[in-house]
């Protein structure tokens, strides 16, 4: 079986999203749950990039302030969610989304992740690969049990000793 790169793996999800962030504009009726659905899945991205890629990145670059892109994505996030009843407001809102996660997929695909591949051990890379499968697939199977991913999560990492 053929295994992606970190860089090819994150490119997918990036494409996902903004691919969610336009969908957002299409159907007006439908504009909550994406905007929700949306949210649910940057946060999802945000978060196993700052747990498992920008601290590997930053120890192994020496680099610093690597999540502030997509923090910034977060921000916004949260005021597409709060506007879905404004058209102006929310044409305003995913403006700003859209642009905010557009510098981290700059940030990322341009700048960091060709840098880890390239000084990044191969081993440690499939590593982080699979943590970002392994956590992913958690998150889906959380979403399938009607349950809220973080206990799931819980769940696991104590049955690993992970704290």
């Amino acid at each position: 079986m053929l295994v992606a790169s970190v860089t090819e793996l994150l490119c997918e999800r990036h494409r996902a999203l903004q691919a969610r962030i336009a969908a957002l504009e299409v159907d007006r009726r439908a504009r909550g749950a994406r905007a929700v659905q949306l949210a649910e899945d940057l946060v999802a991205h945000a978060t196993v990039e700052q747990l498992v890629v920008y601290p590997y990145a930053e120890e192994l670059l020496g680099l610093t302030g690597l999540a502030v892109e997509i923090e910034r994505s977060l921000d916004a996030v949260l005021g597409v969610v709060g506007s879905v009843d404004d058209d102006a407001m929310f044409a305003g809102a995913v403006a700003r989304l859209s642009a905010a996660f557009e510098r981290h997929v700059d940030g990322d695909e341009i700048g960091l992740l060709p840098l880890l591949e390239l000084v990044g051990p191969r081993e440690q890379m499939l590593r982080i690969g699979h943590t970002i499968r392994d956590f992913e697939r958690a998150l889906v199977e959380s979403r399938l049990e009607g349950s809220c991913v973080w206990p799931s999560i819980s769940r696991d990492a104590a049955s690993r000793n992970i704290n």
